[in-house]
């Protein structure tokens, strides 16, 4: 506000784009929207080009959080096609999220296509920008069936925590796929690894992504082990704490692998009841491979 009312552009527009940013970190998703939006019609009607961009790019992934995939991949597809964007490397990390999704859509070469277009970032010095290409890099290894370039790639983006904390996604981005690839491999002394990191982390390190992940793994790590009932109580506790992160992705996923763990050890009507949300939810995301899984289970 003060910044508003001394008609200072540039630091009004900075102080939008850092609160939207805050308010996605801490899960205040529709705040952050808004927050956004306010800030989008601000610079437009500055003609700021940088934060246009920005504004809209920074929409990306609360977007995808809350499921708005159509509609994230076509803001992504507005900023990432405009002539300004290759003087704008800060851009480029919050376009990144959107190749994510489309590999979780099995578009591996719909993502590959995006990210030929953004300014190169995986050899950039932006730590954000190389992390943030690391950890999609690492997913597409994976989904074309290379588990040991995506776990090197993953541990790249996980370093970057050194840089920017647990609190920014790329490096959490990183963990996760890095944990995906060491299941792949059956690597269960990486996973062991990774799992003891994750649990180590303190204070501001924490957030309830982070947290849902770990519980969510330990859960699969206990499954593998033939832990039933540990694996049963942290598959509840890993929907719980992502539930609090309002991604209605990564909430079908935990549903999915606590339901095929249910029909392993017995139990189908247990694992229906799990698959009855999360099947519309990545039907409607067009989340091709876990719809897959879903009808294997």
């Amino acid at each position: 506000e003060v910044a508003l009312a001394a008609d200072r552009h540039g630091a009004a527009l900075r102080a939008y784009f850092n609160l939207a940013e805050r308010q996605a970190d801490v899960g205040r998703i529709d705040q952050a929207l808004e927050t956004y939006r306010v800030g989008l019609a601000y610079a437009r009607r500055v003609g700021d080009k940088f934060y246009d961009l920005s504004m809209q790019a920074g929409s990306i992934n609360p977007l995808l959080t809350l499921g708005r995939w159509d509609e994230a991949l076509a803001t992504a597809e507005t900023v990432i096609a405009d002539e300004h964007l290759t003087t704008l490397q800060l851009v480029v990390v919050e376009l990144v999220p959107a190749a994510g999704a489309l590999v979780r859509r099995g578009d591996i070469e719909g993502a590959k296509a995006f990210l030929a277009r953004l300014p190169d970032a995986a050899d950039s010095e932006n730590v954000q920008n190389r992390a943030a290409q690391q950890g999609v890099l690492a997913a597409i290894a994976r989904a074309e069936g290379r588990p040991e370039e995506a776990l090197t790639m993953a541990r790249r983006a996980l370093a970057s925590h050194e840089t920017l904390g647990l609190i920014a996604r790329a490096p959490i981005e990183g963990l996760i796929e890095a944990l995906e690839a060491a299941f792949a491999l059956r690597d269960e002394s990486a996973i062991d690894e990774l799992l003891d990191f994750a649990t180590r982390r303190t204070g501001g390190d924490r957030s309830a992504l982070l947290d849902g992940h770990r519980l969510r793994f330990t859960a699969r790590l206990s499954s593998a082990r033939g832990e039933d009932e540990k694996a049963v109580t942290m598959y509840a506790a890993a929907m719980t704490m992502l539930e609090e992160t309002r991604n209605v992705f990564w909430q079908a996923v935990v549903r999915l692998e606590a339901a095929e763990h249910h029909v392993e050890h017995g139990r189908p009507a247990e694992a229906a009841r799990l698959l009855a949300p999360a099947r519309p939810v990545l039907e409607q995301l067009g989340a091709r491979p876990g719809l897959a899984r879903v009808d294997r289970v």
